[in-house]
């Protein structure tokens, strides 16, 4: 009986860790492995750069054509923007099984095809709802439309010396020492060696949020103890989704500040007090609004109805010796 107990004990050990390591990874099987442009793009510099920030795009319902129009709107101040930066579940609630679907168009597209918007180019990362379906349709949707900018599910793009934006894929997180084929190896080297003023890193799932529901990194998982001291020092903002509201972090000795722009039309959940570090909180539906130069970055979170929520300056980090 001593030596069943032992061995009945490992077996239901080893049969439960192998159902939570298929439950965690049941993306594994649906990772686009297509590649359809260089992990690394260089775009022509400027002085001065202007972005939107939003994920959990649900389509069609009154939240997200108000929206719509706002972002239209809000385009015309200061003179335009660089670029949308999409923040996962692109393709609410369960993504989409190929590039040329006319859902994907008039859904995914159209409301950013206002006369301000319908030319600036889009720079996605995947969602877990993304996976659900064919994720790699949303990378061969970069081969159909030009403003689609989606050459893997990882990647980074430099706007001259003043920004380097690395966009991570959250949702299937792995190492494995290789840089072009593992998102977190690339994430690591694309920080390390960034030669910009500013580092912004998007993914979809926060580090850390506020929200009462599930929505990001464990507390105490791979984000907390290896992604984020990695990033701590390194880069300036890690913006994200997953959670449906928005919110601001600023962590206490701590270079990278951290958003959550999940307010893009998707049922909202409820958040709790936050901590210390939070400097905004609301259940909202709305969009992180971002100008970098080369001294200083502002943030604006703009809620359905165009109002200015919030707004937070961050100086930029003093050049290394």
């Amino acid at each position: 009986m001593r030596t069943r107990i032992p061995a009945l004990a490992v077996t239901v050990a080893l049969i439960a860790g192998l159902t939570l390591v298929a439950a965690y990874r049941r993306e594994l099987h649906n990772v686009p492995r297509i590649r359809v442009g260089p992990l690394v793009t260089q775009l022509p510099g400027k002085e001065r750069l202007r972005f939107f920030a939003l994920g959990e795009t649900e389509t069609g319902n009154r939240a997200r054509r108000r929206l719509t129009r706002v972002l239209g709107e809000r385009c015309h101040v200061d003179g335009g923007i660089d670029g949308i930066l999409l923040l996962g579940d692109n393709s609410y609630p369960s993504g989409e099984t190929k590039a040329d679907s006319t859902r994907w168009q008039e859904h995914l597209l159209a409301p950013f095809n206002s006369p301000c918007l319908k030319d600036v180019p889009i720079f996605p990362v995947l969602g877990s709802d993304d996976y659900l379906e064919n994720p790699a349709a949303q990378i061969e949707l970069s081969l159909l439309n030009p403003r689609w900018h989606f050459p893997n599910r990882f990647y980074a793009v430099d706007f001259g010396h003043l920004l380097r934006l690395v966009a991570f894929d959250s949702t299937m997180s792995e190492f494995c020492l290789e840089s072009h084929f593992c998102a977190g190896d690339f994430l690591f080297e694309s920080v390390e060696h960034a030669p910009a003023t500013w580092v912004l890193v998007t993914a979809h799932d926060p580090l850390e949020s506020a929200s009462t529901e599930d929505g990001g990194y464990s507390p105490h998982g791979l984000g907390h103890y290896v992604i984020e001291p990695f990033l701590c020092k390194r880069a300036d903002a890690w913006i994200a989704a997953g959670a449906h509201h928005l919110e601001h972090r600023v962590p206490v000795g701590c270079r990278m500040e951290s958003f959550v722009s999940g307010g893009g039309g998707s049922e909202l959940t409820g958040v709790h007090a936050g901590g210390k570090d939070v400097r905004f909180l609301k259940s909202s539906h709305g969009f992180l609004e971002l100008e970098l130069d080369k001294h200083v970055m502002t943030t604006r979170f703009i809620d359905e109805d165009g109002k200015v929520l919030s707004e937070a300056v961050k100086a930029a980090a003093a050049p290394q010796s």
